[in-house]
């Protein structure tokens, strides 16, 4: 994204090189745009898309692509007939028209967005600011439902709907490694597996992503490095207890109304749902060759009593003193590994009820995810005492198949630990 003048932003929010001049109906529906100064150039504009962006994670790995493995639920844009289109009761958006339509955010209709002051800006590059808080940005657990535009397979969310959602990264190889959830405009969680061993610097978190590889959304992401990291005191490697770790960042993420926080709270984590609950990401085929356009999935859960659990995974090491169990309303191999287990309190908000651990199968009928307990005890005091004790060993494990089974030990690494109980 880059400050440009307003009349130099088209209808998609990409700059134009010449003045663009658009009717009523074209400035109706254009992209939302964010305000801006350029204080190096000495104007106020917008942030506009270059045209010639490229994303630095590379995408479209077309020799890996398995369209069994990613079935139905991954729609990759193409043109299909009629008779092959998904049928749904959800607000859709007709291809090639769907950037032009403008996101519904909770509780910002009819508020004027108001000319930025010193004071409402943040310097984000040399001499460029931008808002640091959106209308309707930074309240914790908000599912923005009907924001557009919006995919149109069955598992496909809309632009901005989870906006706690991020994605972890590796810079070292440039992949994709897990999912995460924020909590905090510095913290991330995410499964303790996932960044098992890697150095916190070569890790880094994408927030405010949605369709992957492209820059065509109404609002930018934003990719910041993680600093350190924290285990769960309790994590443990071979049988994923406790599987929770946070990731520090070196600077606080802008939070809008598609990047913003998840609830934690010790009454939400006993009394939010067990039905209306849901897990996001954008798939684990997907993950792992970065295909591009691929979009962000939801997947709904049933979280399981814990007698149900103990029965159904004993053999795959579970324990509900650290663990919940849920059984997911489609194959939850859509969505990512370090997601939230996201579940409603009843009155209007999402709170964090786990994080994803593993599974049993992929794309079967009687698949169980395993998500790894909110310690909101531990929790607290890790995020009052941030700073990891020196680095220690710990394992890195190569998983089959089915998660839960680990093949064997095949790395030791380093990994940051986090502050001694009180």
């Amino acid at each position: 994204m880059n400050c440009t003048e307003y009349q130099y932003c088209d209808t998609k929010g990409v700059i134009s090189t010449t003045p663009v001049i658009l009717t009523k109906d074209q400035e109706l529906f254009r992209v939302p745009l964010t305000d801006c100064v350029d204080r190096k150039r000495g104007f106020q504009g917008k942030c506009c898309r270059d045209p010639n962006y490229v994303d630095p994670w590379p995408v479209g790995q077309l020799g890996q692509y398995n369209p069994q493995i990613l079935n139905a639920a991954f729609d990759d844009g193409s043109y299909r007939p009629e008779k092959y289109r998904t049928q749904q009761t959800v607000n859709t958006v007709i291809r090639g028209q769907s950037q032009l339509s403008r996101p519904i955010a909770s509780g910002a209709s009819n508020i004027n967005r108001q000319v930025l002051t010193t004071q409402q800006t943040q310097q984000i590059s040399n001499n460029v600011y931008v808002d640091k808080v959106a209308v309707g940005a930074g309240v914790c657990g908000t599912r923005h439902l009907n924001t557009q535009p919006r995919g149109a397979g069955p598992l496909d969310t809309g632009f901005g709907e989870f906006p706690w959602q991020a994605m972890v990264l590796l810079e070292t190889n440039r992949s994709l490694l897990c999912g995460g959830a924020i909590i905090e405009r510095d913290v991330v969680v995410t499964a303790a597996h996932c960044v098992s061993g890697l150095q916190p610097r070569t890790v880094m978190i994408k927030a405010g992503e949605w369709r992957l590889g492209v820059d065509e959304e109404p609002k930018t992401f934003q990719i910041v490095r993680v600093k350190a990291i924290t285990f769960h005191p309790a994590y443990n490697p071979t049988n994923l207890n406790s599987d929770v770790a946070l990731l520090h960042l070196e600077e606080k993420l802008r939070y809008d109304t598609h990047i913003g926080p998840i609830c934690i709270d010790d009454e939400y984590v006993t009394s939010a749902s067990t039905t209306d609950c849901v897990t996001t990401g954008w798939g684990k085929e997907v993950l792992r060759i970065n295909i591009q356009n691929a979009l962000m999935h939801s997947v709904g859960v049933q979280v399981l009593p814990d007698s149900d659990c103990q029965a159904a995974l004993s053999g795959y090491g579970f324990s509900s003193q650290t663990s919940v169990c849920a059984r997911p309303r489609a194959d939850s191999c859509e969505t990512d590994v370090g997601s939230a287990l996201a579940c409603s309190n009843g009155k209007g908000s999402y709170a964090l009820r786990g994080i994803y651990s593993t599974e049993t199968d992929c794309a079967s009928s009687n698949q169980i995810v395993t998500f790894a307990r909110v310690d909101t005890q531990w929790l607290r005091q890790a995020l009052s005492s941030p700073q990891p004790q020196p680095t220690q060993t710990v394992q890195t494990i190569h998983y089959d198949s089915q998660p839960n089974n680990p093949q064997q030990v095949i790395t030791q690494g380093p990994a940051y630990l986090p502050p001694h109980r009180k």
